[in-house]
Formats: structure tokens, sequence, C-alpha cells
């Protein structure tokens, strides 16, 4: 259950991050990196409901499991995004 939770919660953001970066990628520095801090923030989200599953549902999201669902994920898709981007 965590894993199937937080892999998915991790793909959904990054799907999300990459659609809200990519229309700036040809335009000015600064739109570019507004986004890429809205991605960043998406990505933040993420662990605070991490944290937030495993302090309430520690029964259905243990800590370790669930945290190497997120990471597992976000981590290479994260390398990917570069190839997204071109």
């Amino acid at each position: 259950m965590p894993g199937i939770a937080f892999g998915g919660l991790a793909t959904a953001i990054q799907v999300v991050a990459v659609l809200v970066v990519k229309p700036a990628m040809s335009g000015p520095l600064r739109g570019m990196m507004l986004r890429w801090g809205v991605g960043m923030g998406l990505r933040l989200l993420g662990v605070v409901l991490f944290a937030v599953a495993v302090l309430i549902r520690s029964d259905i999201f243990p800590a370790l499991p669930t945290a190497f669902a997120y990471i597992g994920v976000l981590i290479p898709l994260l390398f990917l995004e570069i190839r997204l981007l071109r």
C-alpha cells in the first residue's frame, strides 16, 4: 500500500512539475526559475504529505517503506526530467 500510494504521488508530482517548467524553458531566466521553484515546492509538499501520513496512520504507512517508495520513484524521475526538458 505505501509503495503504490507514494510511488504514484511522486510520479504525479513529477509530471506536474515538468508540465509547469517546460513552457518557460525558452523564455527569460527569471520566469524559468520561478516555475522551477513551483516544481520544487510541489516536491516539498510530497515530503510534507509523507510526514503527515506516517504520523497519522503509521499502521498503514510505515516510515521506511513509505520513504523508499517516494524517494525511490522521485529521484530517478528527477534525472529523467533533464532529458524531458531538452
